[in-house]
């Protein structure tokens, strides 16, 4: 009987620790002629946090001269741009990515489509993510 009443218990517990640990993310994506972009939203983290990632679709001697990225995102009435130089060396890798935290209580709901601009090497492009 005492085995039975442990196990119970012990069921329970994990059962309750499953429940509360479930952080809802909800994702995005979207790409052009150049680039793929995912952005993550965390709905259940205390700082409910947005990822937002891009990823060069060609090759990486392509960005050889790249000396500034840049990169801005419109999310329902926020938004904001990311500018990363290169100056001097060329980056190592196709994949840049940002966190974008929220600190408000609620955070604010996603619209069914973002769009993500994209400048480099004097080109631009706009992805609508969904």
């Amino acid at each position: 009987m005492k085995k039975a009443l442990g196990l119970m218990i012990l069921v329970f517990m994990f059962l309750f620790a499953v429940g509360c640990s479930s952080n809802e993310e909800v994702a995005y994506s979207g790409e052009s002629e150049h680039w793929e972009v995912d952005l993550g939203i965390n709905e259940d983290s205390p700082t409910k946090y947005k990822e937002l990632v891009i990823h060069y679709k060609g090759d990486l001697r392509d960005l050889k001269t790249l000396e500034k990225l840049e990169y801005s995102y419109k999310i329902g009435s926020s938004g904001g741009t990311v500018s990363q130089s290169f100056e001097g060396s060329s980056p190592e890798k196709k994949r840049f990515s940002t966190t974008i935290t929220n600190n408000d209580d609620e955070i604010e709901s996603v619209q069914d489509t973002i769009n993500v601009t994209v400048q480099w090497l004097g080109n631009k492009e706009t992805i609508q993510l969904k």
